[in-house]
Protein backbone atom coordinates (compact mmCIF):
# COMPACT_ATOMS: atom_id res chain seq x y z
CA UNK A 1 0.00 0.00 0.00
CA UNK A 2 1.13 3.72 -0.73
CA UNK A 3 2.79 4.85 2.30
CA UNK A 4 3.15 1.86 4.59
CA UNK A 5 6.86 2.22 4.35
CA UNK A 6 6.40 5.92 5.69
CA UNK A 7 4.39 4.73 8.39
CA UNK A 8 5.97 1.74 9.41
CA UNK A 9 9.65 3.52 9.42
CA UNK A 10 7.97 6.48 11.68
CA UNK A 11 5.94 4.17 14.35
CA UNK A 12 9.31 2.46 14.64
CA UNK A 13 11.78 5.69 15.18
CA UNK A 14 9.46 6.23 18.18
CA UNK A 15 9.25 3.31 19.45
CA UNK A 16 12.89 3.49 19.74
CA UNK A 17 13.49 7.19 20.82
CA UNK A 18 13.15 6.38 24.29
CA UNK A 19 15.77 3.76 25.76
CA UNK A 20 14.51 1.13 27.79
CA UNK A 21 10.92 1.76 27.56
CA UNK A 22 8.01 -0.22 27.39
CA UNK A 23 6.44 0.17 23.58
CA UNK A 24 3.61 1.76 24.92
CA UNK A 25 5.44 4.29 27.43
CA UNK A 26 7.81 5.28 24.63
CA UNK A 27 5.19 5.89 22.32
CA UNK A 28 3.45 8.48 25.03
CA UNK A 29 6.77 9.94 25.82
CA UNK A 30 7.70 10.69 21.67
CA UNK A 31 3.67 12.36 21.87
CA UNK A 32 3.05 12.06 18.24
CA UNK A 33 1.35 8.76 18.29
CA UNK A 34 -1.77 7.79 20.53
CA UNK A 35 -0.83 4.79 22.87
CA UNK A 36 -3.92 3.80 23.32
CA UNK A 37 -4.74 1.97 19.78
CA UNK A 38 -1.26 0.66 20.75
CA UNK A 39 -2.24 -0.94 24.09
CA UNK A 40 -5.13 -2.39 22.83
CA UNK A 41 -3.44 -4.19 19.48
CA UNK A 42 -0.49 -5.54 21.83
CA UNK A 43 -3.56 -6.90 24.10
CA UNK A 44 -5.34 -8.59 20.33
CA UNK A 45 -1.54 -9.72 19.12
CA UNK A 46 -1.06 -12.24 22.91
CA UNK A 47 1.57 -9.70 23.94
CA UNK A 48 2.17 -7.82 27.19
CA UNK A 49 1.37 -4.57 27.83
CA UNK A 50 5.23 -4.42 28.83
CA UNK A 51 6.67 -5.38 25.95
CA UNK A 52 9.35 -3.82 24.45
CA UNK A 53 10.15 -2.45 20.79
CA UNK A 54 12.87 -4.57 20.54
CA UNK A 55 10.81 -7.42 21.32
CA UNK A 56 8.50 -6.67 18.33
CA UNK A 57 8.57 -9.02 14.76
CA UNK A 58 9.28 -6.66 11.46
CA UNK A 59 5.78 -8.21 10.63
CA UNK A 60 4.38 -7.20 13.90
CA UNK A 61 5.37 -3.43 13.19
CA UNK A 62 3.41 -3.54 9.67
CA UNK A 63 0.31 -4.54 11.18
CA UNK A 64 0.67 -2.40 14.07
CA UNK A 65 1.20 0.95 11.44
CA UNK A 66 -1.60 -0.37 9.50
CA UNK A 67 -3.74 -1.07 13.17
CA UNK A 68 -3.40 3.02 13.87
CA UNK A 69 -3.13 4.04 10.92
CA UNK A 70 -0.19 6.53 10.40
Amino acid sequence: RPGELEAVERLVRAAFSHRRKTLVNSLRAHGAIDPAPVAAWLARSGLQDRTRAEAIAPEQWLALAREIAL
